[in-house]
């Protein structure tokens, strides 16, 4: 039979290494399971002989056309199951071990394939070939044959796969309904697998994922960005199905790494998760206290010390989580200040003018359904709330002294508009009201802020 001459030059990609070349061969045959399933064919089996030091990788079954061999060319590209998609992996692979020394024999049914790296007269160089021979007998399969591989590659080999590693947990593996999975195990942590093949490892992961995500032709991964995307949707996919130790031990991994890329970002989907923000909260009360608070800035911890509370510095989602619950220090002081000491409060002959005043404008601008009382507050500083349920305004007395001075501008300015423009004199009345109530020296609260 002929042989074969690619345009593959001996020098094409000089960096590639043995390892990545049986990579794609196995790869390669995973596809071919794959592929081939439904149709009872395509059994996949890797057999090595240490003493012969032979690596063999069959699909029962299974042959392949020469076309297998023209760059481009890839049965898998319609196939999102696939891990090739572009049609280098065999040849590539082939090239690379020819290139570097290693016996290569193909069983292809009944033919018999041999690269080599032989001088084209017509390209003028060394390329790839593959020599060709019809066999006596079909082997029904094809089968990838490699002499020269050592125990350690391929001890190697095995582990860039899932299926072949001797330390895989198939139950410290959770899977989402997508297919991807998070593998749980130290050992994999950082570890980026594509459908059960190793394709990276990123340090800043708290666990290792097997991901669908498609690959470049090198097989190497996504922007860091997609790395960080792809994490966040697995877990969060599949951290319900956690059995309770499980789910704890994974949360306080993820806290004791507030920067790694699963909770780095504090919006992330994982901190609105009830069910991790429940054991986030269970194992901050363990771990710290119950009168401890999650800080994330010097005014989280100044709070702290106002409230005279713990503070802990806790960043990213598993931090955002614990304050969605506990609350932030920052809002807790807020609500303790805007605390009521007294309704029943004295109010001097001014004040009750200010009073009565403010009562009758804002009855004008917002109708009758909104109250105003004078209170006493805890913290000095807080000078009008508002409650959207009740519609109720509280203002502390001393405010009153404040609005005493303005008020009267206020009406006078309302009525001179009432006289000189036919507006409605309820909406000028309303933006008057807003402009004194957040103007001056005068506070207020965001509830109150956001109601105007």
């Amino acid at each position: 039979m002929p042989t074969i001459e690619t345009s593959l030059s001996a020098t094409y990609q000089p960096t590639l290494t043995a390892i990545w070349a049986l990579r794609e061969i196995g790869s390669n045959a995973i596809d071919g399971a794959q592929r081939y399933k439904s149709e009872g064919r395509g059994e996949l089996s890797f057999d090595y002989d240490p003493y012969r030091q032979r690596l063999t990788v069959s699909n029962k079954g299974v042959t392949v056309p020469s076309s297998a061999l023209l760059m481009g060319t890839s049965q898998a590209r319609q196939e999102a199951a696939a891990i090739g998609q572009f049609g280098e992996g065999l040849p590539m692979a082939l090239l690379v071990l020819a290139r570097l020394g290693l016996s290569v024999t193909i069983h292809n049914g009944i033919d018999r394939w041999s690269p080599a790296i032989r001088f084209s007269e017509s390209f003028g160089s060394p390329v790839l070939v593959i020599e060709t021979r019809r066999m006596r007998k079909d082997r029904g399969r094809f089968s990838v044959e490699i002499n020269g591989v050592s125990p350690e590659q391929y001890d190697q080999f095995c582990s860039l796969f899932l299926t072949m590693d001797e330390g895989f947990d198939s139950s410290l593996s959770y899977s989402a309904d997508s297919g991807e999975k998070v593998l749980l195990q130290e050992r994999y942590r950082g570890k980026i697998y594509s459908k059960g093949v190793f394709v990276c490892r990123h340090e800043e992961l708290a666990f290792g994922y097997d991901l669908q995500a498609p690959l470049n032709r090198d097989r190497s991964m996504m922007r860091d960005a997609d790395i960080q995307s792809y994490a966040i949707e697995t877990l969060f996919s599949v951290h319900r199905d956690f059995p309770e130790n499980v789910l704890r031990d994974v949360v306080l991994r993820l806290m004791d790494n507030p920067e790694c890329m699963e909770v780095r970002d504090r919006y992330s989907s994982l901190a609105y998760s009830d069910t991790l923000q429940r054991t986030a909260v269970e194992l901050f009360k363990e771990r710290y206290g119950e009168n401890a608070l999650a800080s994330s800035s010097e005014a989280d911890d100044a709070a702290c010390r106002s409230l005279g509370r713990k503070g802990v510095q806790l960043d990213g989602a598993i931090g955002y989580a614990v304050r969605r619950v506990l609350g932030s220090p920052g809002d807790i002081l807020v609500d303790r200040e805007n605390e009521i000491v007294s309704k029943d409060v004295e109010l001097s002959g001014d004040q009750e003018k200010s009073l009565a005043l403010l009562r009758a404008l804002i009855k004008s601008a917002y109708g009758k359904s909104t109250k105003i009382e004078p209170v006493t507050f805890v913290g000095k500083s807080t000078k009008v709330t508002y409650n959207e349920d009740t519609k109720v305004i509280r203002v502390a007395v001393e405010a009153l002294d404040e609005f005493g001075e303005t008020l009267p501008v206020v009406c006078d300015a309302a009525r001179a508009v009432h006289r000189d423009w036919s507006g409605n004199i309820t909406d000028t009345l309303a933006h008057m009201l807003q402009s004194i109530l957040f103007g001056g020296d005068v506070e207020l609260s965001t509830t109150l802020l956001a109601y105007f």
